[in-house]
């Protein structure tokens, strides 16, 4: 797998969700995946653990409308946090 945003993101992911999970960009993090509040903080840490930076995710990311966010969304928040990758 190349490494990608995308692909670091989505490892992010699963390390929270469990790799028994099927992600892809359109994968929304609560209807999809089930995702709590406190599996968000931990995806976050996850996060900037991973890219070495503060991601201020969970004020920067706009949700769909439906208090909920896209994997896309996530990826295109850190590369805008994180130009380099």
């Amino acid at each position: 797998m190349p490494l990608t945003v995308e692909n670091h993101v989505r490892k992010c992911v699963l390390k929270v969700v469990g790799d028994y999970c099927d992600v892809d960009s359109e994968t929304r993090m609560v209807q999809d995946l089930g995702m709590d509040s406190l599996d968000f903080m931990d995806l976050c840490f996850q996060l900037e653990t991973e890219f070495g930076v503060d991601l201020e995710m969970a004020s920067a990311i706009k949700d769909d409308g439906h208090g909920d966010i896209s994997l896309r969304a996530i990826v295109d928040h850190v590369k805008t946090m994180v130009p380099h990758w």
